[in-house]
């Protein structure tokens, strides 16, 4: 499978918003783009499962809109969702 294809494919998905939750993503926050093209900052492929990750940055923020694809049999988008907690310390005063 090559990563041309992956990432292709992951593109779309930000062009066109199959699933709900990409529609729903960009409609409050926008990826980079150059040269009208979102631009795909990595891509990992997780060798375990066959599945594929193309992080895109997100303009104004310090996280990424991450595209979840499978490579076998065919390369397709599915949706993959994470638990992300931050916790800000900060000193308390009394």
């Amino acid at each position: 499978m090559t990563e041309t294809l992956i990432i292709q494919k992951a593109t779309e998905e930000v062009l066109i918003k199959k699933f709900g939750v990409t529609e729903q993503f960009l409609k409050i926050h926008q990826v980079v783009f150059i040269d009208d093209k979102p631009k795909g900052a990595r891509v990992d492929r997780e060798i375990d499962d066959g599945s594929a990750i193309v992080y895109f940055p997100v303009v104004d923020e310090k996280f990424y809109f991450a595209v979840y694809l499978d490579t076998k049999p065919e390369v397709m988008v599915r949706f993959s969702g994470q638990n992300h907690i931050i916790i800000y310390l900060s000193p308390f005063l009394t």
